[in-house]
Parts: structure tokens; sequence; C-alpha cells
């Protein structure tokens, strides 16, 4: 499940982690090709891959302090964690909070712990399904086959279903935060070769009302920083072609920014549409922009 969720959020990052490969049979002899002005950067490493959701997320483990994950907006529970009592308290306080939890079936021990967290009743019956719909966009995905454990919503939406009928994910409102619910086994399909499309679905969902960044265009390596009264965007070109794209940025309505790339000292023409703000990017090949947009 982890490495299914990772080349989700960095696709193709393992074929990006390679030893270099060029016309060159030494280290020796890459040196001598740097030094004499050949570009390598074709042929390099590239452990950090572009994603649609930005270099956005840390791993933390399971005995992390509370003060810790409630730095963060969302927490998924990845691979074959159990939930054990302090976990679950742990977990309902961070919710109770603000928090927004994402975790599976198959991470939960009892229909006690599904029942008060999640808001749903624990079946224990596993059944298969061939497809996922979801009821936020109405997107219908054809799966795989994957197995699933079958819940009933007590106080909990329904956010996704199945052919079946039978309930895929479930949201709850706890305190101030979300518990949400997964029941097809650890997201993935039956021989667990790759997540499920209504998962990589249900993760888009989230983190669009989450970011205030979106980047339209060819992929593109992004990390989003937050100021006092504004943001800095970063993007990263892996690419010997130049990237243009166009960055929306979600601010407070009815005020005044400005946008400059910082690393070039210039200010970057942009049009506000309500609590957007709206601009051209681009980076040259293998270059980096770091735009910066501010209140004024």
């Amino acid at each position: 499940m982890i490495d299914n969720f990772f080349e989700v959020i960095f696709p193709g990052y393992k074929e990006s982690v390679k030893p270099i490969i060029g016309p060159w049979e030494t280290l020796r002899d890459i040196d001598r090709a740097i030094r004499s002005g050949f570009d390598t950067r074709a042929f390099e490493s590239k452990c950090l891959t572009n994603s649609p959701f930005g270099d956005s997320f840390d791993v933390v483990l399971e005995d992390c302090p509370i003060d810790v994950l409630k730095e963060y907006k969302i927490l998924i529970l990845l691979g074959e964690i159990k939930t054990k009592p302090n976990l679950i308290r742990k977990l309902r306080a961070y919710v109770e909070g603000g928090g927004i939890l994402i975790a599976n079936t198959a991470q939960i021990d009892s229909s006690r712990q599904l029942q008060k967290l999640f808001g749903v009743r624990g079946k224990g019956e596993v059944k298969e399904g061939e497809t996922s719909i979801c009821h936020l966009c109405g997107k219908r995905f054809n799966e795989s086959l994957y197995t699933y454990t079958k819940v009933e919503a007590d106080k909990a939406l329904i956010k996704a279903t199945n052919e079946h009928g039978d309930i895929l994910i479930t949201s709850n409102k706890v305190g101030v935060g979300e518990a949400i619910l997964t029941t097809p086994s650890y997201l993935q399909i039956k021989d667990s070769g790759k997540f499920l499309n209504i998962g990589t679905d249900l993760l888009h969902h989230v983190m669009e009302g989450l970011s205030p960044v979106k980047i339209i265009g060819p992929p593109i390596q992004y990390i989003v920083n937050e100021l006092e009264r504004g943001l800095v965007v970063v993007l990263l070109n892996h690419n010997e072609d130049d990237w243009n794209g166009e960055i929306i940025v979600k601010v407070p309505s009815r005020r005044v920014y400005k946008v400059a790339e910082i690393w070039k000292a210039l200010e970057i023409e942009h049009c506000t549409d309500g609590n957007e703000v709206k601009f051209n990017a681009n980076v040259s090949g293998y270059g980096f922009s770091i735009y910066r947009i501010q209140q004024t």
C-alpha cells in the first residue's frame, strides 16, 4: 500500500531513482565531461519527481506526539498499521481538533472503533467488486478485481459505492474535523498491483480542498510555502524543454496582491478573479522559478 500510494503522489518515482547512465564508464569520465562543458543533466538521477499534488507530504510514525500531528491538515494511514486503543485516542483527538483522517477497514481492529470514530457499523462480510462510483463528482470507474469489507452507514455520509450498492468510502464529522473510511482492502486491487482509481480520486478531492495553489500545464515538481501575507511557489523543471503553464492561487477576496519572480527580480502580470490570483509561469529547461504572491 505504501509503494502504491507513493506511485500515485510521485508518479514514476521508482524509475527516476537510477544510477547515472551516459556515454562514460567511470566517475573520472563524468568529471572530465563536466569540466569540458558537457551537459550531464539529462542523465542525472532525479529522486524528487513531478507530482500532481506538489512536494507536500511528510512521513510520520504511529508513536508521533499528538502536538506534532496537529500541525498537519490531513493524516493518511498507510500499510499494515494496527489502530490499538492508545492510537485511536490520539487519532480521535486529532480529528476533534480539526484534522482530516483517512483510514482503511483493514487497519481498524473492531466494529466499536468503526462506529464511534467513523460513524459506520461493521458487518465483517468480505466481498468482491469491479467498479466504483464517486458520489462527489459522479465519476464511475472500471476497476480491476478488489475485495472490500461490507459496512453500513450510521452517522457517516456515503461518498462512494460500487456496482452492488455497497459502501466504498464514508465521511464522518467528529468535533470540527473529519474521519474518512475506505472499505476496499488497503485501497488496492486484489493482487496488490496498484491503487484503485477510487482511491486516487479521493486523494484528488481531498487535496483540492486543502491546497491553496493549482498548477495548470505539463507535470512539474512544485513546492508551496505560506508567508504571513501570501505564498511562495517554487517550480522545478527536470526536463530539457522549457515549461509553460498557469498558476492559480486561492486568496482572501477584496484584497490587492502583487506577483513577482523573486530569483530574477521581475514583476509578473496577473489578474484577480474573485478569490483567485492567476498568472502565466515559465521555467527554462532544467531550471527553476520562484514566484511570490503577496498582499500589498
